[in-house]
């Protein structure tokens, strides 16, 4: 009797294996940056310690890109010009170019920040399902010291964005470093370096999309507001882009 109970229990163990397999989405990598290249829209929200940081970038076919975060947005014109926008209490027309050229440079720099996270954590070719259903697996990133290790999601949405999400489960400290850092093995390195670590629980998403780019920013957008990085002011974009001899 027990040889029959056993027979029955794996016989509806194995069915239902081969059932969850055969449900199963069928999977296709994807480079985030090859698709980071070429996306009309990069989104990034950031998660640490209950801070909430979203930064959206839209590109444009002639060139031009809209940064925005926080109330604040750059504009970076035919790759030439930035123009800046902050809350009220900022008042960027005292500020010296230099100090605004540097806002407009970290702006710049945090374009691609959640592309670079996504590949910290899993890597640059992540799989998606190709029934847009959501993904998940686990995935192990290099740090000084060892490895860290993350949840991952990823999902093909609605209207060609790609999702992907990553959030930091805890890191294994080894007792020599990664062959990248050899050479700077110290107490004080190691702790430096520990201390670098985003704690557990540390979420970061990013959406990836691939929709075609819009032409243009309407030419007649006024730039009341908008602060250049350096130059002279514009009233309006098309005035602006002609200024800095964007075609």
């Amino acid at each position: 009797m027990n040889s029959i109970v056993l027979r029955a229990t794996l016989a509806v163990a194995m069915s239902g294996a081969v059932a969850a397999a055969a449900a199963a989405p069928a999977l296709t990598e994807v480079s985030l940056s090859e698709v980071a290249n070429t996306a009309s829209t990069l989104e990034t929200r950031h998660s640490k310690r209950g801070e909430n940081v979203v930064i959206r970038t839209t590109f444009y076919g002639d060139g031009d890109m809209s940064v925005t975060w926080s109330g604040n947005g750059v504009l970076l014109l035919c790759r030439k010009a930035a123009y800046l926008k902050a809350q009220g209490k900022y008042d960027l027309a005292t500020w010296s170019e230099a100090d605004r050229q540097s806002v407009a440079n970290i702006a710049i720099a945090a374009i691609y920040s959640g592309v670079q996270m996504q590949q910290s954590a899993a890597g640059d070719r992540q799989p998606f399902a190709d029934d847009g259903s959501e993904y998940r697996f686990k995935a192990e990133g290099e740090w000084a010291y060892g490895i860290e290790r993350y949840d991952v999601s990823t999902q093909r949405r609605a209207n060609g964005v790609l999702w992907v999400q990553s959030t930091r489960t805890g890191a294994v400290e080894n007792a020599e470093p990664s062959a990248q850092y050899q050479g700077t093995v110290s107490d004080e390195d190691r702790a430096a370096r520990r201390a670098e670590l985003p704690p557990a629980g540390t979420r970061s998403e990013l959406l990836i999309g691939t929709a075609p780019r819009q032409a243009r920013m309407e030419p007649t957008m006024s730039m009341t507001g908008w602060v250049p990085a350096s130059g002279d002011a514009s009233k309006t974009l098309a005035e602006a882009r002609a200024l800095h001899g964007c075609q």
